[in-house]
């Protein structure tokens, strides 16, 4: 009978029987053909939830570890070396029936484990790019063990070697420097171009300024939209802004011989304008 003293020793008979951690039936067979006796319809319940519970759990710390054999060794060498945790049966003491070390016993669990490491290292391994988000963030979980000063040490390393050393000393300087990120994200990742746009008032005055005409601004516009400098807003908007120097129309008056205005309207449209100009300061004097 084969020995089944701690988790590693379920772990390498899982591994070899190819079935996958998550199969509860396969390990509750392997128990049983093991066990060699008749069972009790209890004592079958009682070890088919067993079964259950230990595929459940090695399943999630196989996800944890990105699936890759040696990175699940590694995360998970204490629980391995421990003892399993058998359930109390009714008609059968299980921890006795595995709890059997002989010398057939020792050879083949070796064996198991040989084969578990060579299989690992046999096993084709997904380029990371290939791999899903889920997959890649599945993968990475095992970096989140160190520092930041060390990741970065790292991966600067690690792009020195690959002849990317500008990068690794970008990637540095930022890390050192994180208020130039704001700048680096300025530029390469602001999608909104109104931040980047003159003021209203501005793009106003020098319309009226230099006297362009509409397909002349719309014009100089695209030209400058075409390497990437967005500084002027749009035509439509400009007019919208050109309208906010007028008085509203119901202070307006149009007829056949002229147009009258009420001047407390153009005096409220002036101090208004005026009162909008940044960085002004205002004194009043009685």
């Amino acid at each position: 009978m084969s020995a089944f003293v701690t988790n590693l020793d379920l772990y390498c008979a899982l591994k070899s029987g190819g079935a996958g951690f998550k199969n509860t039936i396969n390990l509750y067979n392997i128990l049983v053909e093991r066990i060699g006796i008749e069972l009790s319809s209890e004592d079958i319940s009682i070890i088919k939830s067993f079964c259950h519970n230990f595929t459940s759990n090695i399943s999630k710390r196989w996800s944890a570890s990105s699936r890759t054999q040696k990175t699940f060794l590694n995360q998970n060498s204490h629980w391995l070396e421990s003892e399993i945790v058998w359930p109390k049966c009714k008609n059968i003491d299980l921890k006795n029936v595995f709890n059997v070390n002989t010398d057939e016993d020792v050879s083949t669990i070796g064996t198991e484990e040989v084969d578990v490491y060579q299989s690992s290292s046999s096993m084709h391994k997904k380029l990371f790019k290939e791999l899903s988000d889920r997959q890649k963030k599945r993968r990475s979980l095992t970096l989140l063990d160190h520092s930041e000063e060390e990741l970065v040490h790292a991966l600067c390393a690690k792009l020195k070697l690959s002849n990317k050393t500008k990068l690794a000393t970008i990637i540095k300087e930022l890390f050192q420097n994180e208020e130039k990120c704001e700048i680096v994200d300025k530029l390469l990742f602001t999608h909104n171009t109104e931040k980047l746009c003159l003021p209203d008032d501005k793009t106003l005055a020098l319309y009226t300024s230099c006297n362009l005409s509409k397909w002349q601004y719309r014009n100089l516009r695209f030209i400058l939209a075409s390497e990437n400098i967005f500084v002027l807003p749009s035509y439509q908007k400009l007019l919208e802004t050109k309208k906010t120097c007028y008085p509203s129309e119901g202070d307006i008056t149009v007829t056949e011989s002229g147009v009258k205005i009420r001047l407390q309207s153009l005096l409220d449209l002036t101090i208004n304008r005026i009162l909008k100009i940044p960085d002004t300061e205002f004194s009043v004097k009685s």
